[in-house]
């Protein structure tokens, strides 16, 4: 008889490490897919995002030209066009620091971990204590 029980629990300990390791293979398969879905998405946006910047570039500094010409303009100074480009650095600085932060603070807030495929782990942590407890 205790050749049945300890077969028995031989059984129960190997089910549940086969199960333990079918749930690890599953959440890394489905931690690889979603990570795999991001990685499509960053490629197709990539040659967009580029050609945008290079754009986005040429169009900041013809304006920047433009409000230096214009502050030069402006000024009755032989150091005009100096001026004016000091004026535009520290406004563009200003700006620059507070996007900076702005966008920082964004990161911090939602995180880059994926959130579905941690929401699921967490799942299984509760589930399989809950197991561990009824067994």
């Amino acid at each position: 008889m205790p050749e049945v029980i300890e077969k028995s629990v031989r059984e129960m300990i190997q089910e549940v490490k086969d199960q333990l390791r079918d749930i690890a293979t599953t959440r890394f398969e489905m931690l690889k897919a979603e990570l795999r879905e991001k990685i499509q998405h960053l490629k197709a946006a990539a040659p967009m995002i580029i050609v945008g910047v290079v754009l986005a570039a040429g169009a900041f500094f013809v304006f920047t030209f433009g409000l230096v010409a214009l502050l030069a303009a402006l000024i009755t100074n032989p150091y005009s066009w100096a001026i004016g480009a000091a004026i535009v650095f520290v406004v563009y600085a200003l700006a620059a620091i507070l996007f900076v932060w702005l966008g920082v603070k964004e990161v911090q807030s939602e995180g880059l971990a994926p959130q579905r495929t941690l929401r699921v782990l967490k799942q299984d942590q509760a589930w399989i204590k809950n197991e561990a407890r009824s067994a």
